[in-house]
Order: C-alpha cells, then structure tokens, then sequence
C-alpha cells in the first residue's frame, strides 16, 4: 500500500511540473482589446481586420478599407503596426486546440487607436 501511494505522488509531482513547463505567466488582455479570430474579417474602426498565420507571439493581420488592395503587417506582441491611419497593438495571442495557426479556434487581440 505504501509503495502505491509513493508511485501516485511521484506522478502527481511530475505531471505538475510538467504543466509547471508548459505555461506560462501571461498579462490579462486588456478590456479594450479586439479579438480577432483567425480568418474572420471583424469590422474594426470602419475597417475590415483579418488576423491570420497566428503563433505563440506573432500574427499577421490584414486590414482592408473595401476600396483598395488589403494591407498586410506582420506584428509581433506587444508591436504597435500601423494601416491606413490606424495604430494596431497586438496584445496576445492564442493559437487554440491545434498547432495549426490558420484555423479559426486561433485568435488574436489588438488594442485599436485612430489616428
């Protein structure tokens, strides 16, 4: 009996420090953040905002005012990038239940200011 309960606590301390190893300590996202999930246009101050490839700490976002050609910045968290008169902060991101960025369980924040 000893010796089963020494093998469950040994499990339990190593999947803790498993976990322990995977996460890690994020800032909340602000309150005034845009989630823009994958490959979703989101109408975002008038414009059209789509945030795909997102990663662990980058995506890439295009932003389209229905008249010209979309502009595509590459951004980084916590990287301010800037589209037609627009400021974008990218704040966090989340690439969901699967590795694959390009699905829309992938999501992305920005913090939004005009110009």
């Amino acid at each position: 009996m000893r010796g089963g309960r020494r093998s469950a606590l040994v499990a339990v301390t190593v999947a803790g420090l498993l976990v322990g190893c995977t996460s890690t300590e994020e800032e909340p996202v602000p309150d005034d953040a845009v989630r823009l999930r994958a490959n979703i246009p989101t109408d975002v101050a008038g414009l059209s905002v789509v945030a795909g490839n997102v990663e662990e700490d980058r995506a890439v976002l295009s932003v389209a005012d229905g008249t010209s050609p979309a502009t595509v910045l590459d951004a980084r968290v916590g990287e301010t990038v800037e589209a037609l008169g627009v400021s974008f902060t990218l704040v966090a991101t989340d690439v969901g239940g699967d590795d694959r960025g390009d699905l829309p369980d992938a999501v992305a924040w920005v913090v939004v200011e005009e110009d």
